[in-house]
């Protein structure tokens, strides 16, 4: 049992000695985006601000700071503290609702890489998924953001195409082949082999969403069916 013990407490040391070296690791790397949390959880306003425009993806350290400050807002007991908070973390919201729409203007492609990326200080988090943690809707609403998640929803399919060319794609297969279904320039390649387009057809979420629905409303018909119409007592 001493052993046990002893073991166990050793481990317990190793752990603390890695998660004390990862921590000073992040400091290194990232030093002003560490500086610039210390600002914000010591309600540094002036500072912060400072340190933020000297930040690297300054759009998602604006919606890690948003995020930071609705969660301090939810623990205040103050209400004008928490009110402050809120008013700072709806400003950096803005922010960053700024810098998008100034980079999605620029370049389309640049700013849908910019919300796929991920810094290490931050958790590894994009700032797709730090605007959706801290309900940032004004970022979410944007159309570059729409748009983007759009691309993600439809997959390699065109978004000129109709809803209704897909649904009835699904019944007739052979209808991908002959140019019924639109795809996005990367995948009309002349020498593209037939089943790609299959492929990307029906991998895209809009098609396994629409099939999930489909296969849904079948079941819940038949067993309606079993129920109202050829209900037994024992199976057959």
């Amino acid at each position: 049992m001493v052993l046990n013990y002893q073991r166990n407490r050793k481990e317990e040391r190793n752990s603390c000695d890695d998660s004390d070296i990862h921590d000073l690791t992040l400091i290194i790397k990232h030093p002003v985006q560490v500086l610039f949390i210390w600002a914000i959880l010591q309600n540094k306003r002036e500072l912060s601000k400072v340190i933020w425009e000297q930040t690297r993806g300054c759009t998602l350290a604006a919606l890690g700071a948003s995020k930071l400050l609705k969660s301090l807002a939810k623990v205040k007991n103050d209400i004008s503290a928490a009110g402050e908070s809120e008013e700072i973390a709806n400003e950096y919201e803005t922010k960053a609702v700024e810098l998008f729409s100034e980079c999605y203007s620029n370049d389309e492609d640049l700013a849908e890489m910019l919300l796929v990326y991920s810094c290490e200080a931050w958790g590894d988090c994009s700032c797709l998924e730090m605007a959706v943690e801290a309900k940032d809707q004004q970022f979410i609403a944007q159309p570059g953001v729409q748009n983007f998640l759009s691309k993600q929803w439809y997959g390699d399919i065109s978004r000129d195409t109709k809803n209704w060319k897909v649904i009835m794609s699904l019944f007739l297969f052979p209808l991908i082949a002959c140019g019924f279904i639109s795809f996005r320039k990367k995948t009309t390649d002349p020498k593209r082999p037939i089943f790609l387009n299959y492929l990307a057809f029906f991998t895209s979420p809009f098609v396994v969403f629409s099939w999930t629905v489909i296969f849904y409303i079948g079941f819940l018909l038949l067993f309606a069916y079993v129920l109202l119409m050829d209900f037994q007592i024992y199976p057959t």
